[in-house]
């Protein structure tokens, strides 16, 4: 189909090649018709010559009538004998005939001399004799019509005859033309015309051939090649050898030229393919170990907020634990001071001691039942010290997994294990002065006892008991401040852990939001992953070494 493409160049050539024929063979035809009319015209000329010579000879003997030199006879028969001797064209002759149609000179046939042939007609129906005297009398023209050949009588030839009129004698004079010789003529020239044509036109569709295969061949090579090339392959290492026309050089060398860039271009193109594809497989381990990293955060961070938590709550506690042995403390301040006054009454009403002695003995009862509660208060102070200290142990070593991220962690976790600690210290000293407080209360239920039976013993006791409860009041002042230590401490502890509560909220939202880049990274690691690929396996289609 490509070959009948009106935009190829093989058919704009084989076009012009077309054009050419058409008008050589146009040319041909009009140089033909041209000759043929011509050697008509030649022939014509010929005869019109031949009759006008004829027709001077008559002119002539008539002059030498009219000067008295021959008579008309003679001048008629001299005419007549050298007009019937006239030959021209291998035979054709000259005739005359008469006005009234008869014959005169026939020199073929001498036979019909002096006989009417006004009724000669051909086959068509022309009257032969009678055309040819209308054209003669007109001035003189040619009259066509069918004659018997001279060679076979039986065979008719067109033949062409012109006349002139002589007036003196009433003469017809007239001349054939044989039309096959003039055809045979005509014949050869056209043969020749149409062989020289058919030579020019296959000389010249040899050249076209060439010319076409010299512009087609490196043409179809360079199609070929990017038709190739096109396709996404092709021999990248391939160079077109440069034709001989000038254009197509110049064509081939900027395809080639071409092919080149486009060899280093693919080069190129292939080196990074494949540092694309060993980097994205390096971005894929590091994300791999990026993503395995994270997940360990985030596992780490909701620990470290489930321990938080947990600290916080026990933080909690031992606020409000705080706050209710500071109202015990409060309480049992006021009762050693009571205890304090009920003794100096005691002094000083020693008389009245009987009846103050069960009343005593109630305070002193009620003493050490307070005491007994101050000590349970200090044994959950203890567990709620010990378990915060074990928290903070937790969170350091949590912070020291952590690394860099948990320094600042690690600092609160000291200094929440300092005040558990202190905490601890400061129990364990308030144990000891509730155990001398509930020493003393046994003792001084054992002397209220014996004071009943003596008075004397109960005054001593009485101010052992004064002194007693000045040292409980001491105590339980240094309690009181201690408590109130302890509750600012874990008021402060409370609110660190809640900042680090927070810290460790804002570290967790932190690593869900890297977990969730790092998976967005993954993505596009694998979608450049792929395009590495694809691009490898569309370079892999060339060849540039």
């Amino acid at each position: 189909m490509a070959r009948f493409n009106i935009n190829s160049i093989a058919f704009r050539i084989w076009a012009v090649v077309l054009l050419f024929a058409v008008g050589l063979f146009i040319t041909l035809w009009f140089s033909i018709t041209a000759v043929a009319e011509s050697v008509s015209d030649s022939y014509r000329k010929a005869a019109i010559s031949i009759v006008q010579s004829a027709h001077n000879i008559p002119k002539l003997y008539f002059e030498k009538f009219k000067s008295g030199e021959m008579s008309d006879a003679e001048a008629r028969a001299q005419a007549e004998f050298i007009i019937s001797k006239m030959r021209f064209d291998n035979g054709n002759y000259v005739f005359i005939h008469s006005t009234d149609g008869r014959a005169i000179i026939i020199p073929p046939k001498p036979e019909l001399s002096g006989k009417d042939l006004n009724q000669l007609k051909d086959s068509n129906g022309v009257y032969i004799v009678q055309e040819i005297r209308k054209q003669a009398m007109n001035g003189g023209g040619f009259t066509d019509y069918l004659w018997p050949r001279p060679d076979d009588k039986t065979q008719l030839m067109v033949k062409s005859s012109y006349a002139e009129y002589f007036e003196p004698w009433g003469w017809i004079i007239g001349s054939g033309i044989n039309t096959e010789a003039m055809e045979a003529q005509i014949a050869a020239v056209r043969q020749k015309t149409i062989l020289v044509s058919v030579v020019i036109l296959i000389v010249a569709i040899a050249v076209v051939l060439l010319l076409v295969r010299s512009i087609l061949g490196p043409v179809k090579k360079t199609v070929d090649a990017m038709r190739t090339l096109a396709s996404g392959g092709g021999d990248l290492t391939f160079r077109m050898e440069e034709p001989r026309l000038a254009e197509l050089q110049l064509l081939v060398a900027h395809f080639n030229s071409f092919v080149s860039h486009l060899q280093i271009l693919v080069g190129k193109i292939r080196d990074s393919g494949q540092n694309l594809s060993a980097t994205s497989s390096q971005m894929a381990s590091c994300i791999e170990t990026t993503s395995f990293a994270v997940d360990h955060q985030q596992e780490t961070s909701l620990l470290l907020q489930s321990a938080v938590q947990e600290v916080l709550q026990g933080a909690d506690q031992i606020q409000n634990s705080a706050s209710e042995i500071l109202q015990d403390v409060l309480d049992a301040s006021k009762k050693a001071q009571q205890g304090q006054e009920v003794v100096g009454r005691s002094i000083k009403a020693i008389n009245n001691l009987a009846e103050n002695v069960r009343h005593i003995s109630g305070d002193v009862d009620q003493l050490a039942v307070r005491a007994g509660n101050i000590d349970k208060v200090l044994e959950v102070i203890q567990g709620i010290a010990e378990q915060t200290n074990l928290l903070a142990l937790n969170a350091a070593i949590e912070a020291a997994r952590a690394g860099e991220a948990g320094r600042g962690f690690a600092v609160v976790a000291d200094e929440v294990r300092t005040l558990a600690q202190r905490t601890q210290d400061s129990t364990s000293e308030i144990r000891s002065i509730i155990e001398g407080l509930q020493q003393g209360a046994n003792n001084a239920t054992v002397s209220i006892n014996d004071g009943a039976e003596n008075a004397e013993q109960v005054a001593r006791d009485a101010v052992n008991a004064g002194d007693t409860l000045a040292g409980m009041t001491d105590s339980v002042m240094r309690i009181e401040s201690l408590n109130q230590r302890i509750a600012a401490a874990a008021t402060q502890q409370q609110q660190v852990m809640h900042r680090f509560a927070a810290q460790v909220n804002a570290i967790h939202g932190s690593s869900e939001q890297v977990a969730q880049d790092t998976q967005e990274t993954k993505q596009v690691s694998l979608q450049i992953s792929t395009v590495s690929t694809r691009l490898n396996d569309l370079v892999s289609r060339f060849h540039i070494e």
